[in-house]
């Protein structure tokens, strides 16, 4: 299965979703960028979800697209939220001290 696979980004009226599935790491961040940047750009979405209920892994590349994400939500009067995170997904952004 390709990243591509893997990942997808779509909206519903002005809630815009990521989907994450699997292990999300460098190999797939290109990916995960691309459709950070297509949430970013998706300006009818006033809220961007991402979903991690079928993430099993985010290592720290995925993490610093999710936080540059957020942030950039943030500065443009735009809400971020994350839902569903897997437990041991919680326990790798909490050992790092990085909040969704």
């Amino acid at each position: 299965m390709t990243s591509a696979q893997k990942t997808a980004y779509r909206r519903n009226g002005s809630v815009g979703k990521l989907q994450l599935v699997g292990y999300v790491d460098i190999n797939t961040a290109g990916d995960l960028h691309e459709l950070a940047c297509r949430a970013l750009a998706d300006t009818k979405a006033q809220t961007v979800c991402v979903e991690l209920a079928q993430a099993d892994r985010l290592d720290v590349t995925a993490l610093q697209i999710l936080c540059a994400l957020a942030r950039d939500l943030r500065a443009d009067d735009r809400s971020f939220q994350v839902e569903e995170m897997q437990p041991a997904v919680a326990d790798e952004v909490a050992a790092l001290g990085i909040s969704l």
